[in-house]
């Protein structure tokens, strides 16, 4: 069936209380959409709550449900509490917009079961993500062109879902007004439909009746032009060829979701965007902070949503009796989920009217609830978290130009204006130098420069090895195993562990840590490492691939590890150039036997040169991403540690350029210390750094740590003792107590907590200040 106007859809009729719970008019009474109600709404709705489990909304004259409890139940009950109610006069000749929003179960099911998918989370974040990121990298662009002053509705909060949901929908985004008018009018229709009647409210009336026409008459084109064509990457072609058991969309309910995805995917986005804004503009510190560590822009997004979220509220009607905080409320009873005091509930959250961007939510009814819940909330989370991700990486110091202006004609909280300036903000986004992505160059071959007192070798044990076996797996790697001497065990060592090979070549010795692979497979029986030669260097790796033959012994350091997986975490992120996939690999298959989630991206110069590579290859597993640079395929770190959840751990080794690249990155996105693992055998000596003045408070001496000196080298001219191992910053064995100074911390190993207590390891972390250590 074409869609053509003259297929009239069903009108919804106006739903009208049948019933009225006893007590009704005693109620505290709430009333919304009035100047009042839109300014202090958060007030307001935190002392219905307060007072009691019900209240009576005006203009509606119904009960409203206040607690977080009740109006959660009353969300996934859809037995009880039908979601079919119609307060506002469909025009005649027009498709409902509620669709999905109205429909209850069996009709909902069906219908989530043909579109749902579209917003699946998965979907979203590989496919709308990265035009949602161009969008909104555009719009700063154009707002920092202007100058120091923009609105943040007019100049950004508006275009940017507007132009999202209009390519998703595959419509035209020159009409952009257009489609910022129909979204106000349809959302107000509520309201106005319980105004007492007046010329102004039959005038007002006509205005939406027009509005919801030209939108219909729009749709139905876009969709009768899209039939046509067949295909198309865009939701309505999506709507249109969607299936589930032979069972498929009609053209009414495409017109009707259509109308749906355009004003909710729109008018919720940018009320939110605003309002999140007020909230950090009264919040200062907190703006500071979320502009320091971008990584809290997903929670206090979510918190702006909890504390005050565009929708308010939502309708129900009870199909049977029921009884809501010890009020009898008859079957036919229209009630108020409000949304908006159930967030604010004391017993369920901590000082509920404080914004705090370090909140931790397990759950909110900001987006709804139950089978109800909005199917749009991952592009909402989206459009949102990006939209300040990019805002903040360009722009700071924001402050009010003038006043803001609450909307007055949508049913939805927000504002329709708000002036703002700021102060530009320098920005740098770390790069992959390409030179240190193509030399795969393990990082620990520098260690053959070095003593073993000078790495703490001289205090670690070690053990003869055998060479077993020695046979290569890539051009220029070679895979080795290392057995007992005698056939007895070895010591057993955990992924990411290390070992250090100690090799006389005439008067030479080297020593080269290498990662073992093996962690789980044939633990204490053998040592299995990878070497990669380094051809412009002299150094261990030269022996190995030269000298080394199968049945020479060798001394090797027992294993340690400086680069554990964590206990546990929400994924794990493996990153691995070159050779510096070998602790990676050890690690996933830990994980695996974990039955943790797991993700590994491997960058290499080419397949030729890329250890390991045909056995991720012959796996064939969606969690590997490979990455041949010969191919141009490259790897775009900013894109991948932004699109990962709250509580990733990433892990990376390789070249230094790759591993500072991902340490930065993390840290430009705000990931806790603790959360990004990583290990370096041997720190770079340091260049050009500022020197400063350090007081030993027990010893009591004073001396300066210069540019080109590590602060442990400092201590140690002054002859003390410190005890160390890895002198990388990836142990801790050097930590020290810090009793005044600006720290520099550059270690891989204390947590937040241990750094805000005065801990700093100083074979790598320096001070900005004068600082005096408790030694």
């Amino acid at each position: 069936m074409e869609v053509e106007l003259s297929v009239t859809p069903p009108l919804a009729k106006p739903t009208r209380p049948t019933s009225r719970p006893a007590g009704l008019d005693t109620l505290p009474i709430v009333e919304y959409g009035t100047d009042n109600f839109r300014e202090n709404s958060v007030r307001i709705f935190a002392e219905a709550c307060a007072r009691g489990p019900v209240c009576r909304i005006m203009p509606f004259d119904v009960i409203g449900v206040t607690r977080f409890n009740d109006v959660d139940a009353i969300f996934r009950d859809p037995r009880t509490f039908s979601s079919n109610v119609v307060l506002a006069k469909q025009p005649e000749g027009t498709a409902e917009i509620g669709t999905l929003l109205k429909d209850d179960p069996p009709a909902h099911t069906r219908l989530r079961a043909l579109f749902g998918q579209a917003f699946a989370p998965a979907r979203v974040s590989s496919l709308m993500e990265p035009r949602v990121l161009a969008i909104t990298k555009d719009l700063v662009r154009k707002v920092l062109d202007k100058g120091r002053e923009f609105d943040l509705v007019e100049d950004f909060a508006v275009p940017l879902p507007v132009i999202v949901i209009s390519e998703l929908l595959g419509v035209d985004q020159s009409h952009m007004e257009d489609f910022k008018r129909w979204s106000d009018d349809v959302t107000g229709g509520t309201l106005l439909a319980m105004q007492p009647d007046s010329p102004s409210k039959v005038k007002r009336q006509a205005e939406i009746d027009q509005s919801l026409r030209s939108l219909d008459d729009y749709l139905v084109q876009t969709i009768k032009e899209y039939r046509g064509k067949k295909t198309g990457e865009n939701l309505i072609t999506f709507m249109i060829n969607a299936s589930q058991g032979g069972d498929k969309l009609t053209d009414v309910e495409i017109l009707s979701l259509a109308k749906l995805l355009l004003v909710a995917g729109n008018e919720t986005t940018t009320k939110s965007i605003g309002l999140a804004m007020n909230l950090l503009l009264k919040n200062p510190p907190g703006l500071k902070e979320l502009s320091d560590s971008p990584g809290l822009i997903q929670s206090a997004m979510e918190e702006a949503v909890r504390l005050e979220g565009p929708v308010p509220d939502r309708l129900r009607k009870t199909l049977k009796d029921t009884r809501i905080g010890g009020i009898d409320i008859p079957a036919g009873t229209i009630i108020d989920a409000m949304i908006g005091a159930a967030n604010l509930d004391a017993s369920v959250f901590e000082n509920p009217t404080t914004y705090d961007i370090r909140r931790k939510i397990n759950r909110h009814v900001g987006f709804g609830g139950g089978i109800h819940q909005c199917l749009g909330a991952p592009l909402a989370r989206l459009e949102m978290r990006i939209a300040y991700e990019e805002m903040l990486k360009h722009m700071q110091d924001f402050e009010p130009n003038g006043p803001a202006v609450r909307g007055v004609i949508s049913a939805f909280r927000g504002f329709s204006s708000m002036p703002l300036r700021y102060k530009p903000r320098a920005t740098q986004t770390p790069k992959i130098a390409v030179s240190a992505m193509e030399q795969d160059v393990a990082v620990a071959d520098k260690l053959a420069k070095k003593s073993d007192n000078e790495l703490g070798l001289d205090k670690r044990t070690r053990e003869i090895v055998r060479v077993a076996k020695i046979r290569d797996i890539a051009k220029g790697v070679k895979l080795i195993r290392l057995t007992h001497p005698t056939g007895g065990l070895l010591t057993r060592f955990t992924a990411g562990s290390h070992i250090i090979l100690h090799m006389r070549d005439g008067d030479k010795v080297y020593r080269n840590a290498y990662s073992l692979i093996n962690s789980e497979i044939g633990n204490g029986l053998a040592y299995f490492i990878a070497v990669a030669l380094n051809e412009k260097g002299q150094g261990g790796s030269n022996y190995i691939h030269k000298k080394l033959k199968p049945g020479m012994e060798i001394s090797v350091s027992v294993p340690a590890n400086n680069f554990p997986a964590a206990d546990h975490a929400a994924k794990h992120l493996l990153i691995g150039g070159g050779i510096g996939i070998t602790p990676l690999y050890a690690i996933r298959n830990e994980l695996r036997s974990r039955g943790e989630s797991s993700e590994l991206h491997y960058t290499f110069r080419d397949s030729a040169h890329a250890a390991l590579l045909e056995e991720f290859e012959l796996e064939g597993s969606p969690s590997i991403k490979l990455y041949d640079n010969s191919l141009g395929q490259k790897l775009d770190l900013e894109a991948l540690i932004r699109s990962q959840p709250e509580g990733t751990h990433a892990y990376v080794c390789g070249p230094e350029g790759l591993m500072d690249a991902v340490i930065e990155t993390c840290a430009t996105f705000g990931w806790p210390n603790e959360q990004v693992h990583f290990e370096r055998f041997g720190a770079p000596k340091p260049k050009g750094e500022l020197p400063f003045p350090v007081s030993t408070e027990i010893s009591g001496m004073e001396f300066m740590c210069g540019s080109d000196m590590t602060l442990l080298e400092a201590l140690e001219q002054q002859g003390l003792t410190i005890p160390y191992a890895c002198r990388a910053g990836s142990c801790g064995a050097c930590e020290l107590n810090v009793v005044e100074g600006d720290l520099i911390h550059r270690d891989s190993v204390l947590s937040a907590a241990e750094r805000s207590e005065g801990k700093i390891l100083p074979c790598v972390s320096r001070a900005r200040t004068r600082l005096v250590l408790k030694v």
